[in-house]
């Protein structure tokens, strides 16, 4: 046996040792005296020992993946995945912007201010058509509206959305959608209209407390937008799941805790599912910005940060680390994003940009986007320096436009300060545990009042 080139240790303060492994995401506390003997096995596996607790620590470690045969090759299974996710043809995503027009004018907008167009009649024509010569027989469409602003063009919503469901009846296949909006229409008729269209949740952004939102996310007139999404979020949090993500840099990255108060008044923390996104300058739509942008470094402190001020509040934290197939869909050969205009691009940053398409609905393919398509389909994590990176599993390059654009890698959290979100981690597992004892706990006591108030007699 060896071990793993996954494993991450951390000793605590007490003595005790966390072990986590990013391939099996294993996590293992262990006391001061166990920490020792796992220090044994793990720095010298092959060494022999008839001592019962030794070997149950063994089996232990080799059970979670922290220990590995000699002969076990652990990037296989990695390349194995990662060429599987490429060439996956059962799920066909499309990523949908029925139009770029917006009703916003935030100020760090990549898509800029000059392509504001809505999507002809020709390019919906030819998307449906498009989608069933790629959809398989029991396969999965997954679709995302995204604009501009989507709810601005809501019968092309409809029209695509009837076309995309009537397509999976006829293939058997299985139908999901989402949208990502900011949040100024979705009240709660928009969002049953948009349950009836299969989609099941949404996006929305808030930026901070209201005098920082405003100033970053105005309508396009100037006026403020917070007080209307709020008021929205209230109606549409009943019909749907949301996910509430707030673009994070130097200049609000201090307004966390007061949002999520103001989050908690409005009766909406334990309505809404909160993230961090890091705002960067890669276009130069916003480049203007770009001495607000977080290095990824700076980041990862700030999603700690995040972490405590959501459980603080006693309110979840959904970014986790789990396994990744993939970096994102942008090197899945079927994955599409397809702008107004009938482009396709594989990125969510290239929309509209003729340059970066890798194919077309109503054009024919020319050398560019073949030469567009090849270079997606040729990225490779594993010619990186990922490879030998212990985070590999729950990252895998994680953004290849980063890396294209400025030839540097845009590495987790975990990368950067492996020992704090470890802790973190552990902290969080432990709140998970907390919470389901709270529940069983709640579940009993209910079952035990409802024996007392129907006269069953209890055990002695």
């Amino acid at each position: 046996m060896k071990p793993s080139r996954f494993n991450l240790r951390s000793a605590l303060a007490d003595g005790a040792v966390l072990h986590f492994n990013f391939s099996t995401l294993a996590l293992l506390a262990l006391d001061p005296a166990t920490a020792r003997k796992a220090d044994r096995i793990l720095g010298d596996p092959g060494r022999e020992s008839a001592a019962r607790g030794q070997r149950r620590l063994s089996r232990l470690l080799e059970k979670h993946g922290f220990l590995v045969p000699d002969s076990c090759d652990e990037l296989a299974p990695l390349d194995a995945g990662f060429r599987a996710h490429q060439a996956e043809a059962a799920g066909l995503s499309l990523t949908v912007l029925p139009t770029l027009a917006c009703n916003f004018d935030c100020t760090y907008c990549y898509e800029g201010r000059t392509h504001r167009g809505g999507m002809t009649r020709a390019v919906q024509d030819a998307l449906p058509p498009f989608a069933a010569a790629r959809l398989p027989e029991g396969g999965h469409l997954s679709v995302t509206w995204y604009g501009g602003e989507p709810l601005l063009a809501r019968p092309a919503i409809e029209r695509l959305s009837r076309a995309f469901i009537a397509l999976c009846e006829e293939r058997h296949a299985r139908y999901e959608a989402r949208i990502i909006t900011n949040g100024y229409l979705l009240d709660g008729a928009a969002a049953r209209w948009l349950k009836d269209l299969g989609v099941t949740g949404a996006q929305v952004t808030l930026d901070g407390p209201p005098e920082v939102h405003d100033l970053r996310r105005p309508l396009a007139a100037g006026a403020g937008t917070f007080s209307r999404i709020v008021e929205n979020l209230r109606s549409a949090s009943d019909v749907f799941e949301i996910t509430l993500r707030s673009n994070i840099d130097d200049g609000n990255r201090a307004c966390i805790g007061d949002l999520l108060d103001l989050l908690i008044q409005q009766d909406l923390g334990h309505k809404v599912v909160f993230y961090a996104g890091q705002t960067t300058s890669l276009s130069s739509a916003c480049a203007d910005g770009a001495d607000d942008c977080l290095e990824p470094e700076a980041f990862s402190l700030l999603t700690l940060e995040a972490s405590l001020d959501l459980t603080g509040r006693n309110l979840l934290d959904a970014v986790r680390p789990r396994a990744a197939h993939g970096p994102c869909g942008a090197v899945r050969g079927n994955s599409f994003v397809v702008s107004p205009d009938g482009g396709l691009s594989t990125c969510w940053e290239e929309v509209g940009n003729p340059e970066r398409y890798v194919g077309h609905l109503i054009e024919p393919q020319s050398e560019l986007m073949e030469r567009n398509r090849r270079s997606w389909a040729a990225y490779d994590p594993f010619e990186l320096e990922c490879r030998d990176c212990r985070v590999l599993p729950i990252c895998m390059s994680r953004c290849p436009r980063w890396v294209r654009e400025t030839g540097t890698l845009p590495c987790p959290g975990w990368k950067h300060h492996p020992d704090e979100h470890l802790l973190n981690e552990y902290r969080l597992r432990q709140l998970d545990q907390e919470r389901q004892v709270a529940i069983g706990l709640a579940e009993l006591r209910d079952a035990l009042r409802e024996a007392a108030a129907t006269g069953i007699p209890r055990r002695r």
